[in-house]
């Protein structure tokens, strides 16, 4: 346990990319654990959206002031989908 505080605790953020490619099996390992924290009655809300179009990468990093975006070599946006709560609950439940 306490090697899992250790990390929460001392991780950092990367604004700074050396455009070195993220290996497909690193990010779907990157991906799977972000996947599997918890949430209410594990209805799993989240979305992750790969954004690889430069334009695109461009305009988000404009538009949200964050100019490392555009330069990031994999770049996603995570929505919180709030209407899968609701699949599976008849209509009294909703």
């Amino acid at each position: 346990m306490n090697d899992i505080l250790k990390l929460i605790h001392e991780r950092k953020s990367i604004r700074k990319f050396t455009g070195e490619h993220i290996p497909e099996d690193d990010l779907t390992k990157i991906i799977s654990a972000a996947k599997s924290v918890p949430n209410f009655n594990n209805y799993q809300p989240s979305t992750f959206i790969e954004i690889s179009d430069q334009k695109i990468k461009e305009q988000a990093a404009e538009i949200s002031g964050m100019a490392h975006v555009a330069t990031s070599d994999r770049f996603f946006v995570i929505t919180a989908d709030y209407n899968k709560m609701l699949i599976g609950l008849n209509e009294e439940e909703r």
